[in-house]
């Protein structure tokens, strides 16, 4: 078994006198800055920034789904429209060209 051993009465004065002296150095320096204030401040001034955040992102999500089935409803439907007046591999090869060119386009557009 492990002894205990047994501190001598000036050392526990010795550790209660610097839990005192710590005690009442952080009361002082609280007192003085407001710490207390100014951490809880940043705390809530920073979850909220995070749901902010949080809520950006799940709004721009919902715009990118939304654009996406838009634009590609839109191609659809003009393909089925097409498809009624000309062959369907003819508008499809042309939709393809033309979306190569756009795209190529838009990246020499890009500065670098």
């Amino acid at each position: 078994m492990v002894k205990k051993r047994k501190t001598s009465k000036t050392a526990k004065k010795v550790a209660r006198s610097i839990g005192r002296i710590t005690k009442a150095t952080s009361v002082k320096i609280n007192k003085k800055y407001n710490l207390s204030k100014k951490v809880k401040a940043v705390k809530y001034d920073i979850i909220e920034g995070i749901i902010s955040f949080k809520k950006e992102i799940i709004k721009t999500v919902v715009e990118v789904v939304l654009l996406i089935t838009g634009i590609l409803s839109l191609i659809v439907g003009l393909i089925i429209f097409l498809a009624k007046r000309f062959p369907i591999e003819n508008i499809l090869i042309l939709y393809g060209v033309i979306v190569t060119i756009v795209t190529l386009l838009l990246i020499e557009a890009k500065p670098k």
